[in-house]
């Protein structure tokens, strides 16, 4: 292997864009490998497969290779998946030190090949339409150090067996085995953990893709001043913003702000966080909650303290869902990606306005994670071998998963009207569904909260 200059990498990447991974003369064994696709690059440029290391590929320059799939969607592209940086040794790694640690030696600075994934075509044909270097940005790094530090106190607590995924913002800690039963020993218990390994999240390659390579940056950003992370986290920050304002009605806060009270609730409540948090954009397409997949939702509890509205999530098409693996499916990868943001509204007695009283920032765990899972078994279950369509009293009804079924998650409409409607794999029509939070759950999530 020759020891190229930065300038002939640049020259040698620029040659890959365009290029099918079958011109690159790989096995067809290589190519049909999901995780062969890895040496893509390292065959391509170095000549040989370096194979696993500690330090990074390309040790002279200090450059680790990864390549990942991107797939074009109606709106545009997105990340087909997470990036796996390295295996995890939790008896090995540094946990007092983010910059001795395994991640930081080996990743930080990446040589990321994008190419295209689309359904349907053989692997061979998949196009290479990018590669770029990649040094996190510093405002993303001191959020990466964060999710570090929450990955690092767990094991040094014992409790590397009860990592999650969605722990982190941007990094998470993905599990990297055969299969569930691959684990490793950790440092501080005796208790078995499953291996993992460091990621970037599936929702931050996304913006790395749209940023640095179609050049579409998000136009705000809720931080500006990076020493406000010094201290704090990003979701620290969010709520040291917003939570002076606990307290203040929604018709106080219309007026605070200037807002026209003719905007629908939701819409009214949205253009709120967004006039308190400083930005003038949907919080959910600024920088940071882009690349964090944190999903904004408000929850408005009634002065009784009840919950009336289950919380939807999109529709999904009745011949797609079918075919797929919980392991692939939309919903798994959901929320396993998504952190949620509540919004907490509280009823006032005896008026039609709602206090705005507090936040909370919640993923999902592993045993509510399993409940979705049988939930969404039983739906593709009944899809596939039997849905009971009926109408009674001009209300449709199935055989889809009710709410009194699961604490946690079922199946209902999510239509504009009867006549919005999917395909069925028999070819009958259905109106379009959904998964929905029991709205119980949900109060569950938040009720815990001292409102103030």
């Amino acid at each position: 292997m020759t020891n190229f200059t930065f300038d002939e990498l640049i020259s040698k990447l620029e040659k890959l864009n365009g290029k099918s991974l079958g011109d690159l003369n790989l096995s067809e064994k290589s190519i049909d490998k999901k995780g062969s696709l890895g040496l893509l690059v390292e065959e391509t440029l170095l000549g040989y497969n370096v194979g696993p290391r500690s330090s990074a590929d390309i040790l002279h320059l200090g450059i680790e290779i990864k390549v990942t799939p991107v797939i074009k969607k109606s709106k545009g592209f997105i990340s087909k998946e997470r990036l796996v940086l390295n295996i995890i040794n939790y008896c090995d790694e540094n946990w007092d030190d983010f910059f001795e640690s395994s991640l930081w030696r080996k990743n930080q600075k990446l040589l990321i090949t994008f190419y295209e994934s689309k359904e349907g075509v053989n692997r061979s044909d998949f196009k290479i339409l990018a590669s770029i270097i990649y040094s996190f940005p510093e405002i993303d790094l001191r959020i990466i150090i964060n999710d570090w530090s929450k990955i690092a106190s767990k094991v040094k607590s014992g409790l590397a067996h009860e990592l999650s995924e969605s722990d982190g913002i941007f990094l998470g800690a993905c599990t990297k085995g055969a299969n569930s039963l691959t684990v490793r020993n950790q440092p501080f218990s005796s208790i078995m953990a499953k291996q993992r390994a460091y990621s970037l999240k599936q929702s931050y390659m996304t913006s790395v893709f749209n940023d640095y390579v179609l050049g579409n940056k998000a136009d705000e950003r809720i931080i500006r001043d990076i020493n406000a992370l010094n201290s704090l986290t990003l979701e620290e920050y969010i709520v040291t913003k917003i939570k002076p304002y606990y307290g203040m009605t929604q018709s106080e806060l219309i007026i605070k702000f200037n807002l026209q009270k003719s905007r629908s609730s939701k819409a009214i409540n949205s253009l709120i966080i967004q006039r308190i948090l400083g930005v003038s954009i949907d919080i959910e397409k600024t920088d940071e909650f882009r690349k964090a997949a944190i999903k904004p939702k408000t929850v408005r509890i009634e002065h009784d303290g009840l919950i009336k509205e289950h919380m939807s999530f999109p529709t999904f098409r009745f011949c797609e869902i079918v075919v797929q693996s919980w392991e692939e499916s939309d919903l798994i990868q959901l929320l396993t990606e998504t952190r949620f943001m509540f919004i907490i509204f509280t009823g006032v007695k005896g008026k039609k306005d709602y206090t705005l009283s507090n936040i909370r920032f919640w993923s999902i765990s592993e045993s509510e994670k399993s409940e979705c899972q049988r939930v969404w078994e039983k739906t593709v279950n009944v899809l596939n071998k039997g849905l009971e369509i009926i109408e009674v009293n001009g209300r449709i009804i199935t055989n889809l998963p009710k709410s009194s079924e699961s604490e946690v998650m079922h199946v209902r409409p999510h239509a504009t009207n009867r006549d919005d409607t999917y395909p069925l794999p028999d070819g009958r029509e259905l109106t379009k569904q959904c998964f929905w939070f029991n709205r119980n759950f949900v109060l569950k999530i938040v009720k815990p909260i001292k409102f103030e």
